[in-house]
């Protein structure tokens, strides 16, 4: 796979702050802000767009735990989840630069593939149908998923890195605790 750019933009200049992610050449576009802080993105365009959402936290053991939703208006949907959810923390909410974007597609693919992932619980329930598109709607909305993998991982999703992956010939192990984090890249060994 060929390079890609990614450009983050800290609005206040820390890594704490609203975040907003792009993909160079891609109309998709993340913007990342914590509960705590949700109210700064009313001003902002792009998060009054049709999109999809991560909602992040964790249950009352303490994993992971997610829910995936989608609306017309992005943030006035995930403003009601201040008030309605209890569990999460962090936001991470996905719009398209363009009108172009299935939202409900997004939703339940993202619902599924979180679900097989087995990286959160899920808030969510039952997975959703995916709704008929065109073949080309389809490819271009598989496209996005794509990128929105890439960007969650970018962004520092909870969870969204994979324990174990190829990277060139060899391994690469992340690894964490409370106090530490890890990563171990083996080169040409079969672990």
């Amino acid at each position: 796979m060929a390079g890609r750019t990614v450009r983050i933009f800290m609005a206040d200049g820390s890594a704490f702050g609203i975040r907003q992610c792009e993909i160079s050449n891609k109309t998709i576009q993340g913007l990342a802000v914590s509960r705590g802080r949700l109210s700064e993105l009313k001003s902002w365009e792009e998060s009054r767009r049709s999109g999809v959402y991560f909602l992040f936290g964790k249950n009352e053991r303490g994993d992971p735990k997610a829910y995936i939703g989608e609306a017309q208006r992005v943030f006035d949907r995930v403003s009601t989840h201040v008030r309605e959810k209890d569990f999460w923390n962090e936001v991470i909410m996905f719009v398209n630069k363009d009108a172009n974007m299935h939202a409900k597609y997004l939703e339940a693919r993202l619902i599924a593939m979180a679900g097989s992932a087995g990286r959160y619980s899920l808030e969510n329930g039952k997975g959703q149908e995916n709704p008929i598109l065109s073949r080309a709607d389809t490819d271009a909305m598989e496209e996005i998923l794509a990128d929105i993998r890439l960007i969650l991982g970018v962004l520092g999703a909870p969870n969204s890195r994979t324990n174990r992956y190829p990277y060139g010939g060899g391994r690469f192990f992340i690894g964490h605790s409370a106090a530490i984090e890890a990563r171990i890249f083996v080169h040409g060994a079969d672990i």
